[in-house]
């Protein structure tokens, strides 16, 4: 069954570190390789990331409003007609993350990991040069970038970092965006072999006092919306309005899985499966496999395969930086970069705060831009996400020629 008899669960640490050399060799040779993932092909080919391939092409009205409910987004811009007609857009546009319900940004070049190998997304680099509107059609090109494995004396495992790169053109054949996803995988025998990557955390309990503040900042969330923020009134150290997301639960897993199509259920999902078990966990009660995608969702599969309660999705978290950003630059902003590390699991139960600040203030090429310092921090004050992004912002001399 697909892959299974090649990567049988090696024996000794010896056994299967010739596997990860085997599997090493295999991706060097894949480096520059191009894939275009299609819509609706099925069975899925296994040797691409069939689980974040071309889930959409068309951009509609109802999508983007799915997306925007999945990050708790309420921006008008992205579901109201009447406003969005009055920007200078001329209606409604896709929040700039918006691009992983096309094709999510994290990829890789396969799943044919042998047992063992723990993937992890990083996080993506992302450059945008337009916005998405409801009517376009979009596609992707994918092209392997390479893997580079990371070498410390002391770390008891071996890590790696394979990059893809997803371009997305629209209808016109322009370029919209253009994603570079690393993925961080753990080559460990077993997970006592991974040491501190993925460390456990009990879930936390909150106050009514702490709840009241997470609750609060929900209700009391900002916009700038129709207010334009002028380049000249930016300084290097003004900070952006946090935003919260949280206590994170499998609900809101969900939201965003299903609003980027993650996984499909039933029949689809047995093909997937036996296309390559070795993503798969298998249940110890009913003997089924299950998605190894399942570690953002439920406990003991997250412990089997990581060695750590279920968290959430990296693409989420960087979603809702997209959000704080967006909240700050106003509708007349423009988000052309946003790079972002996952540095942490953002567990379930665990309370996000999206915080950020101006470092830079410059002009490009004629653009007026400005660098912002991004991170997520959860209750415990720990980072688990950072990153920067460039916004390109109206100059009042620009404006008033």
């Amino acid at each position: 069954m697909g892959r299974e008899a090649e990567w049988t669960k090696a024996a000794t640490k010896e056994e299967f570190y010739k596997q990860v050399d085997k599997w090493l060799e295999r991706r060097k040779k894949q480096i520059g390789e191009v894939h275009i993932p299609q819509l609706g092909v099925w069975p899925p080919d296994p040797r691409v990331s069939y689980v974040a391939g071309l889930n959409n092409e068309l951009v509609t009205q109802d999508l983007i409003r799915h997306y925007a409910d999945a990050i708790g987004d309420k921006n008008p811009l992205w579901r109201n007609e009447e406003y969005a007609r009055r920007t200078r857009w001329g209606g409604i546009i896709a929040p700039p993350t918006f691009m992983d319900c096309i094709a999510p940004t994290f990829i890789g070049s396969g799943r044919d990991y042998p047992r063992g190998m723990r993937p992890l997304v990083a996080g993506a680099k992302r450059r945008w040069f337009q916005v998405m509107r409801p009517g376009d059609k979009i596609h992707c090109i994918d092209r392997y970038l390479g893997v580079e494995e990371k070498k410390k004396e002391d770390r008891p495992y071996r890590l790696f970092v394979e990059t893809t790169r997803r371009t997305y053109i629209n209808q016109r054949e322009e370029v919209v965006a253009i994603a570079d996803s690393p993925i961080v995988t753990v080559a460990a025998g077993t997970l006592e072999d991974t040491g501190s990557a993925y460390p456990f955390r009990e879930r936390p309990k909150y106050s009514q006092e702490e709840l009241d503040r997470i609750h609060h900042a929900y209700e009391k969330e900002t916009r700038r919306g129709a207010e334009v923020l002028f380049w000249e009134d930016v300084a290097a150290g003004d900070e952006l309005t946090p935003i919260v997301a949280g206590p994170l639960d499998p609900t809101d897993s969900v939201a965003f899985m299903a609003a980027i199509q993650y996984v499909p259920a039933f029949g689809l999902k047995w093909d997937i499966i036996k296309a390559d078990p070795t993503w798969c966990t298998v249940n110890p009660e009913t003997g089924e496999y299950h998605f190894g995608d399942e570690t953002h969702l439920v406990d003991w599969i997250a412990r089997l395969r990581v060695g750590a309660n279920a968290y959430g999705l990296a693409a989420m978290s960087e979603g809702l930086l997209c959000h704080m950003i967006c909240n700050w630059m106003g509708d007349d902003g423009f988000l052309k970069r946003l790079e972002c590390r996952q540095r942490r699991l953002n567990h379930l139960g665990d309370v996000s705060w999206m915080k950020g600040k101006v470092t830079k203030k410059y002009t490009d090429n004629g653009e007026h831009l400005v660098d912002l310092e991004l991170y997520c921090e959860n209750q415990a004050n720990i980072i688990h996400m950072d990153g920067s992004a460039t916004v390109r912002l109206l100059s009042r001399e620009t404006v008033n020629e």
